[in-house]
């Protein structure tokens, strides 16, 4: 979606031309998905041991 509002002003600033490439966008796609993990994994790991009645 990022893709979509960015992708437009290409023809105004040169650095957003990286977005026409998969890999850059494929990056970008690891290192939210990354991101959220840290952020939320430790709650969801707290909240999974609490439900966790044996083991």
């Amino acid at each position: 979606m990022l893709y979509n509002f960015l992708f437009p002003l290409a023809d105004d600033f040169a650095l957003f031309n990286l977005f026409r490439y998969l890999t850059f966008r494929t990056g970008g796609a690891v290192m939210t998905a990354l991101l959220i993990s840290f952020i939320c994994g430790p709650s969801v790991i707290r909240w999974l041991k609490s439900k966790q009645h044996r083991g």
